[in-house]
């Protein structure tokens, strides 16, 4: 029986969307979903070792999918488009201009 968490997420073959349609969400449920991505993708056989996987968004969701994959030993790519602050990559980058937290 195919993982209705995955299901739930998946785009395509082997492409999954994490972004979510509820904003705000909070930082740590961001961060469990893309533990929760990778956790699942390894036990559905979906990525492995022999495998890099590119994640697309450095914030916390995607930051938190990388380090998991990372220390699940898979070769992990994490790339974000608009993740500078001052010309300086920075990684949680709407966390980093926010100012209430």
């Amino acid at each position: 029986m195919a993982d209705p968490f995955l299901l739930a997420h998946q785009v395509g073959p082997r492409i999954f969307d994490l972004s979510g349609k509820l904003n705000p969400i909070s930082i740590r449920d961001q961060m469990v979903r893309g533990r929760m991505l990778i956790d699942r993708a390894i036990e559905a056989n979906l990525i492995g070792p022999d495998e890099i996987l590119l994640v697309i968004g450095a914030g916390a969701c995607g930051a938190t999918a990388a380090v998991r994959a990372a220390e699940r030993d898979i070769k992990t790519l994490l790339i974000d488009k608009n993740s500078y602050v001052n010309d300086e990559p920075t990684p949680f980058r709407l966390q980093h201009q926010c100012k209430t937290r």
